[in-house]
């Protein structure tokens, strides 16, 4: 028997870095370093909901294209 999980995961990906700046929309193997982790959220059978939290309007994008929700 399988629960159904009321579980939201949230990344929160600031777009200031003091050493890496935009670290999170830098590219690993070709794909941004944050869309391994919305992928991951989003393949997770407990996650029910993935929100990204950011300050920065690439980052942003770079969310919602992967599937995560942005809302602030």
């Amino acid at each position: 028997m399988s629960k159904i999980c009321n579980i939201i995961g949230i990344i929160h990906a600031r777009g200031g870095s003091v050493r890496i700046p935009l670290k999170n929309i830098k590219p690993l193997n070709g794909i941004p370093l944050i869309e391994y982790s919305i992928k991951a959220g989003l393949n997770s059978r407990h996650i029910r909901r993935l929100i990204v939290s950011t300050d920065h309007r690439k980052i942003r994008e770079i969310a919602l294209n992967a599937g995560a929700e942005v809302p602030f």
